[in-house]
Parts: structure tokens; C-alpha cells; sequence
């Protein structure tokens, strides 16, 4: 799973993508166009080194964060 999310106002313009890959996800974001992103990468489930069980709670986990971005998103929208 893959999922790109872009927020642009007259004061941001910012991006958060989620990628999947098999018992981890990589979460980066920042800000859009500057030579040096600010990014930031957890392959965890809230504890350092911690990779999930298997695929599914993997993908369950991506899921919720993914969701709580989008709501976050359109509460500032």
C-alpha cells in the first residue's frame, strides 16, 4: 500500500506519504519544494526497533494512521 497526501493553504504547502512493505511502513512528510525535506521514517508500532507480527496488523496499523492524517486534514481545511 502506498498513499500520497498533499496540504496547501497561503500558508503551507506540505506532503505525508505511507508506504507498506511487507511487517513495516515508512511514514515521510514535510515541506513541498524545498531542496531539503523534512522527513521522518518509522518502521514501528510506537516502539523503537518493534516491527508487527505479520502483514495483516502491518497494514491494519497504516490504515489507522492514514485515516487520523485525513481527518486531521480536513479539520484544518
Amino acid at each position: 500500500m502506498k498513499h500520497h497526501l498533499t496540504f496547501k493553504d497561503d500558508k503551507s504547502d506540505k506532503f505525508w506519504n505511507i508506504e507498506v512493505g511487507g511487517t513495516s511502513f515508512t511514514v515521510t512528510y514535510g515541506k513541498t519544494g524545498t531542496k531539503n525535506n523534512s522527513t521522518r521514517s518509522l518502521s514501528t508500532d510506537r516502539s523503537a526497533g518493534h516491527t508487527f507480527d505479520n502483514e495483516e496488523k502491518c497494514l491494519k496499523e497504516a490504515e489507522k494512521l492514514l485515516i487520523r492524517r485525513e481527518q486531521a486534514r480536513q479539520r484544518s481545511s
